[in-house]
């Protein structure tokens, strides 16, 4: 029995969270946490069988039962953009978002299934918590799935495809997480297309704050509630393009003030919890810079991960010693250049 398994990594926003969905500048790495999809025959019976790991959900979905779940999450999501209820309430159980992508792709592909297939979804991408979880699945799904069927979907459409899954959960995509979970790499986007990549020497420092109480499409909402008509994305801009140089040119004390005045308008935006706050001061008297990477949080003390940059003498007894305090865990990540990828195919 052929099965196929494709793996997609996780990312980092290093700088241009809220600020890439008003197409401005990012800059944003994936990293080596991975989401996996497997996919096989299973039965003759046209049929998916769900298999999804992190929340033990384990389903069987007729063809005309994900078309119905696809119907359904689609009014909900335009009546989001009415107005008529927040992006909480469009994707209120997780599991369905594999249903909304498998479902969408049968068919919009019109594709004809002669046997029922089963789909086994992992991943060690911590969920919640701004490292692009949602879309590493998404991609990774796709991926198997138009592989196993030798579908053959060009990058644009796969795009698309997958932004309209992710819509579901953010509101409006952006496409960035998708990009790098696709493409892997450290990208700088700009109008949301990538306008170069580079291959940073950084060691990437980064502690994990918890899942967030509130939704990246929550924070996103907020966000354009309040600043939307502002000019502080043009603000974000010119610290992205700051960072990228700096990161570019290995400049650990411009990767540091970029990294601050990052966190200060993350902060002025209000997604910033107080702990974190707090936590981020405390690191700025041991000389380190500190950022959370992802959407924040608008509710409760955690947002996910905070992305730390050391300097070269940092006391690390006392780095230690305060992310014990605050219960952080400091944890090294590695940036993964491959991408979206065929680990398995076998029969």
């Amino acid at each position: 029995m052929q099965q196929l398994v494709v793996q997609a990594p996780a990312k980092l926003i290093l700088s241009g969270e809220h600020a890439v969905v008003y197409n401005q500048t990012a800059l944003a790495v994936a990293v080596d946490c991975y989401a996996t999809s497997k996919v096989q025959f299973q039965t003759t019976i046209p049929s998916i069988l769900f298999k999804l790991v992190n929340i033990s959900y384990n389903k069987v979905y007729s063809l005309q039962s994900l078309f119905e779940v696809k119907k359904r999450l689609q009014q909900n999501y335009l009546k989001f953009l009415q107005g008529k209820h927040s992006i909480k309430k469009v994707l209120e159980k997780p599991f369905e978002l594999l249903q909304y992508t498998i479902g969408n792709v049968i068919e919009k592909l019109n594709v004809t299934l002669s046997k029922g297939l089963e789909l086994k979804c992992d991943s060690d991408i911590p969920i919640g918590c701004g490292m692009g979880s949602s879309a590493a699945i998404i991609v990774s799904t796709l991926m198997a799935f138009a592989k196993l069927l030798g579908l053959n979907l060009d990058d644009n459409y796969f795009m698309n495809l997958a932004k309209e899954a992710e819509n579901l959960q953010h509101g409006k995509s952006s496409g960035l997480d998708i990009q790098l979970a696709l493409n892997g790499g450290c990208k700088y986007l700009v109008g949301g297309r990538v306008q170069s990549s580079i291959k940073p020497k950084l060691t990437i420092y980064t502690v994990n704050t918890g899942p967030r109480i509130s939704t990246s499409g929550e924070a996103v909402e907020h966000v354009a509630k309040h600043f939307k008509t502002s000019n502080i994305f043009t603000e974000f801009a010119d610290v992205t393009a700051t960072m990228h140089a700096s990161i570019a040119n290995n400049n650990i004390s411009g990767i540091q003030q970029a990294v601050t005045n990052n966190h200060n308008l993350l902060t002025k935006i209000n997604v910033v919890p107080a702990k974190i706050g707090n936590f981020i001061n405390q690191l700025d008297k041991l000389g380190v810079a500190a950022k959370i990477c992802g959407a924040g949080a608008v509710r409760g003390d955690s947002a996910g991960i905070v992305w730390l940059v050391p300097p070269e003498d940092v006391d690390k007894t006392k780095l230690d010693q305060l992310c014990a305090e605050y219960k952080y865990d400091l944890q090294k990540l590695q940036m993964d250049n491959q991408g979206a990828q065929l680990v398995k195919n076998h029969v």
